[in-house]
């Protein structure tokens, strides 16, 4: 009963200054990537993520409603969104993938609680954003326990935060309806940041450019540096230096028709499992922990090349896959007594 009342109180706003400053702070934790760049990680505490997960349980039907074929980040399966953009491919002639930089972070947080207020649909979710993203957060960098930099969060949304791809995605789907109205022979898909545009080759620098305008107008630049286009044949409106024969859509694979697939890029994100294999065998984890490492961390990484790819692209990965997973069967405990 207590923690019921707390939740409550918290979901309604109803809490101390003091706590409601703790409950907005959060613990920077920074990962190198694999192009040797870092990507910030600020985890929200349990009372956040708990009253976060309420408020977006009550808003779901909706956000379903309101993201429908267009923003597949939030309550919908990356899945779809490749396969829509496969379709649009080879409907359209010619496919732009657009990152935003630093897309969570840069975002006009005026323009999320602007578009959280503006709708009613989204009345669940008033108090809990007023009070998570309201007023400026504490963010601290720790090094072996000790603080030894903070400074104060104003923009954006934070990785790591349960509300950020539903906060993020409503501030931003009316700017990606309006592009849709604006460029009736294009197509866009949304993943979180990531916009993919497909249009005829003559027009896809056109719809290209007021997309990265209209997302600029929110706070968010576009990454040129990840920017890739694909094109069926005939000369396409992007300079040639983003033009690609294959490219990596959401994870997937696309390419142009007569392009052999990488099968080798399959097999290498297969293989990345490959350290959390090792850390099975060789970490002294309990056995559930090992358990969970594989079914919920490994498993579903090589279950996704395999649903977005053809089985004569996968196979060699989901071979090697099996042996692993049998050989960090038998090595760990999980057998014992």
């Amino acid at each position: 009963m207590e923690i019921t009342a707390i939740l409550t109180d918290m979901a309604n706003g109803n809490v101390a200054p003091e706590v409601a400053h703790r409950l907005r702070a959060t613990n920077l934790t920074v990962l190198r990537k694999p192009n040797k760049k870092f990507r910030p990680i600020g985890a929200e505490c349990v009372w956040a993520k708990a009253i976060s997960l309420m408020a977006v349980d009550a808003v779901m039907p909706a956000l379903k409603t309101c993201f429908k074929n267009l923003q597949y980040g939030v309550g919908n399966n990356i899945e779809l969104a490749i396969e829509k953009v496969r379709q649009d491919f080879q409907v359209k002639g010619s496919v732009a993938m657009l990152d935003g930089r630093n897309a969570y972070n840069a975002i006009s947080r005026t323009a999320i609680l602007s578009a959280v207020y503006g709708n009613t649909t989204w009345s669940p979710l008033w108090r809990v954003t007023r009070l998570l993203l309201g007023t400026e957060g504490l963010v601290g960098f720790y090094e072996k326990g000790q603080l030894v930099h903070s400074w104060t969060s104003t923009r954006g949304v934070r990785q790591g935060m349960v509300l950020g791809p539903v906060l993020f995605s409503i501030g931003t789907i009316a700017t990606l309806r309006q592009l849709e109205s604006s460029f009736p022979n294009a197509s866009f898909t949304a993943y979180l940041d990531d916009v993919t545009v497909a249009a005829p080759p003559g027009m896809l620098g056109q719809v290209c450019e007021a997309t990265s305008r209209a997302m600029r107008a929110l706070g968010i630049e576009t990454n040129e540096d990840k920017t890739e286009v694909l094109h069926t044949d005939g000369p396409v409106d992007m300079p040639a230096e983003y033009i690609r024969p294959f490219a990596r859509v959401l994870g997937g694979d696309s390419k142009r028709p007569g392009e052999r697939a990488d099968y080798a890029v399959v097999q290498r994100k297969a293989e990345e499992t490959d350290r959390l294999f090792r850390a099975i065998v060789e970490l002294p984890f309990a056995k559930h922990t090992q358990w969970r490492l594989l079914s919920v961390s490994a498993l579903p990484r090589v279950t996704f090349l395999l649903r977005t790819h053809a089985p004569v692209h996968t196979r060699a990965a989901a071979e090697w896959f099996d042996d692993r997973a049998s050989q960090a069967y038998w090595a760990s405990s999980w057998t014992d007594p």
